[in-house]
Parts: C-alpha cells; sequence; structure tokens
C-alpha cells in the first residue's frame, strides 16, 4: 500500500472520514472554514480499492521548552474506517510522517492522544497535564484590589501584545505551543471573550480568555505576568458573581492560582493531555 500526499481535491473525503470517526457534524455553512485550515496542514492518505481508508494530518509548529523554540511536527486527525482497522495502516502513516519530520527538521513531535497506550507502542510518552478548578459562587472572594484596569475584546479586536504576554509567560513553562496570528482567531480565541488586565502605567501584564453561559464562566486560559495582574484578572471574575452559579478555570498544573483562594478546598481535576516524542536525537540535543 502507498501513502499519498493528499492535496485539494481530497478534502471532502477527508472531513468526511473525520466526521466518521470522531462522530460530529461540521455545518454547511463551515466547511470552507476548515478547507482554508487544511491548506495549512500536510495531509497523508492510505487509499484501498481507489477509496481513502487512512489518513493523517501533519501540522508545522513550535513549542517552548524554557527560553527556546523548538520546530514540531504535530500529529492531528489520525482516523481509519473500521472496515479497514488493525492492518497496520496508522503505523504506516506515523512511520512515514516521523521520517517527514525529520527531514523538515522538526526535532520533537506532539500529540493529543485518543489511546495513550496506542501512541506509547510508537514512541510518544505523556507530556503534559491539564487542571481544570472548579470554583463555586459561594467561593468567589476577590483578592486585594489593583489599581489597574480590564478591557474586554474578542478576536478581531484583541491588542497585538496579549500574544506577547502569552510568549513571556509561555517561557516559564515547559512544552506550551508557539502561536502565530492566524492560530490566535482560529484555533485560540475563536468565539471566546478577552479580558485584558493593564497597570496604572497602561501595561498590559495578563488576560484571560473565558466564556459565560448557562450561569457558568468557563476561563479557558488564565495568564499573568506578576501577582498584581492576577489579583486583577480574578478580581475581574469575580465581578460576576451575580451571573454564576460556578466558575470553572483551566490552569497550567504549577500556576499558583487555586493556593491563593480564600478557600483553596476546590475541586480539581487533572487529566493526561498531550504526548511528545523526540524525532531526532542527535539534533535535539
Amino acid at each position: 500500500m502507498t501513502i499519498k500526499r493528499l492535496d485539494k481535491q481530497y478534502y471532502e473525503e477527508t472531513l468526511n472520514l473525520s466526521m466518521y470517526a470522531f462522530q460530529y457534524k461540521i455545518p454547511e455553512e463551515e466547511l470552507e472554514k476548515r478547507y482554508k485550515q487544511l491548506d495549512t496542514h500536510e495531509l497523508y492518505g492510505i487509499e484501498i480499492e481507489d477509496k481513502l481508508a487512512a489518513k493523517l494530518h501533519l501540522l508545522s509548529l513550535g513549542v517552548f521548552l524554557g527560553d527556546t523554540e523548538y520546530k514540531m511536527g504535530g500529529i492531528a486527525g489520525v482516523a481509519t474506517y473500521p472496515e479497514y482497522r488493525r492492518k497496520g495502516l496508522v503505523k504506516d502513516l506515523l512511520t512515514f510522517t516521523l521520517e517527514r519530520m525529520r527531514e523538515k527538521g522538526q526535532t520533537l513531535s506532539m500529540l493529543h492522544p485518543f489511546s495513550i497506550a496506542f501512541y506509547r507502542k510508537y514512541g510518544w510518552e505523556l507530556f503534559t497535564t491539564l487542571k481544570k478548578v472548579k470554583v463555586p459562587k459561594a467561593e468567589l472572594k476577590m483578592f486585594e484590589p489593583v489599581s489597574g484596569t480590564i478591557r474586554r475584546f474578542n478576536k478581531d479586536t484583541y491588542p497585538y501584545k496579549l500574544e506577547e504576554i502569552y510568549r513571556q509567560y509561555a517561557k516559564g513553562y515547559n512544552g506550551m505551543l508557539a502561536r502565530d496570528s492566524e492560530w490566535w482567531k482560529e484555533r485560540t480565541i475563536t468565539t471566546l471573550s478577552v479580558a485584558v488586565y493593564a497597570d496604572d502605567k497602561g501595561e498590559d501584564i495578563g488576560y484571560i480568555l473565558y466564556d459565560v453561559k448557562d450561569q457558568k464562566m468557563k476561563v479557558e486560559e488564565f495568564i499573568a505576568l506578576n501577582a498584581e495582574a492576577r489579583n486583577g484578572l480574578w478580581n475581574f471574575v469575580c465581578q460576576h458573581d451575580s451571573m454564576l452559579a460556578e466558575v470553572e478555570l483551566v490552569l497550567h498544573p504549577r500556576d499558583p492560582l487555586p493556593f491563593l483562594f480564600h478557600n483553596p478546598k476546590t475541586i480539581t481535576e487533572l487529566q493526561p493531555y498531550f504526548m511528545a516524542r523526540v524525532v531526532d536525537v542527535f539534533s535535539f540535543f
């Protein structure tokens, strides 16, 4: 069986396989947006009897390890129709794309697994953890007041400084994704609201990405460069108390925010998140 690069004529088949395998439906009005996203992917597939049987998406990304940004090959959209499973098709695709990543100088690879055990067989291992903290309304207690201000934006109006804040924060942790402006708009913010905290000198030093719906506030990203920004952003969250029954925050596992709560005894959930693999040991070190 031959692995082939899938061009635009395969976009519809590619999305059909994704929708079947991952059990979701893309609305008609969203298809053009999805096709545009596929333009930035390298798509590889295997056909059997002139039908797409399995496919894989390779994304050219970057990831921070401390202050250094490494080229990273992101594996996504790995799918096979049931009648072709357990025939080694995904193994062949993974082996092929590892060679492709080596050619492109991508010394690391990361993916979000459907099965940790499956990808362990091919050299990927758990690398990051997702931390969710649930705070009931009764525990929305503000920190000490700060002198800065909050401004709200969306994906079309957010200030470019937001990206710089993220980069500065990301360099303090291992494994955070390097994002370009397109990724910010179409993958990170999308329909979320943006709140930016600026100190009394007007310097933006923190932000949150969030959504409020059905008396629940979900904070998908909480990024603060110092204690003042952390206080200001958390106080902004607490100002929503009359609208909410609960706040759910997605945090880096080492973020100190929950420790500072009035009552830190909150419901905290840790989930295995991304897996990583060194593609080229000699180039990596």
